[in-house]
């Protein structure tokens, strides 16, 4: 019925004060909302062929962005576990051959090891085949009952930290460049 009424109003020439763009695009939105709810009437959903193609094209570019960030997030935290493990094991070492460790240290070390103890079941969990639905319903108990048991490197705080530190690093780094760009033109001047 809302189908109906969406359709008729985008070729209702009366009402030329309405946008067609917006309409249209409520037009395809609409049965995809229906679809996905699963909401079903006794009549036919009529939808153009554009409307068709543009559903299908907003649907895949949705998804290939949803499996980018999912993949650019996952990435993120290996990189911070490998190089959590790296520091750790510079730790590890420098205790072994007999140094002291700083409070701090020694907390790292322990997040560390907790971190790749909860790596397993947590890769584990991301490789069984449940469903889409099934995966964010395990991880929301799982985050909601048993926090710890989520690898720091994999929460979204730690995440924002790493792009913080690189945003400061690449700022850091262009200054140094531009200042030492400045000091040679000066050694240079001065020649």
């Amino acid at each position: 019925l809302l189908d109906g009424k969406t359709t008729s109003l985008i070729g209702n020439p009366k009402d030329m004060f309405m946008d067609t763009e917006l309409m249209s695009e409520l037009a395809t939105d609409v049965p995809d909302l229906r679809m996905r709810l699963g909401i079903t009437d006794n009549e036919v959903v009529y939808m153009s062929l554009d409307s068709r193609i543009k559903n299908v094209i907003m649907t895949v570019e949705d998804s290939t962005n949803k499996v980018k960030n999912s993949f650019v997030f996952m990435g993120t935290g290996v990189k911070l576990l490998v190089t959590d493990l790296s520091a750790s094991g510079k730790l590890f070492w420098r205790a072994l051959l007999g140094g002291t460790l700083q409070p701090r240290e020694v907390e790292t070390l322990r997040r560390t090891a907790s971190d790749i103890l909860t790596f397993i079941p947590f890769i584990v969990i991301l490789i069984l085949p449940i469903t889409p639905l099934g995966h964010v319903l395990v991880f929301s108990f799982i985050q909601q009952n048993f926090p710890a048991l989520f690898p720091s490197q994999f929460t979204s705080a730690r995440q924002k930290s790493m792009r913080r530190y690189e945003d400061l690093k690449k700022q850091l780094d262009d200054v140094l460049e531009q200042e030492g760009l400045k000091w040679r033109e000066e050694q240079f001047s001065k020649a």
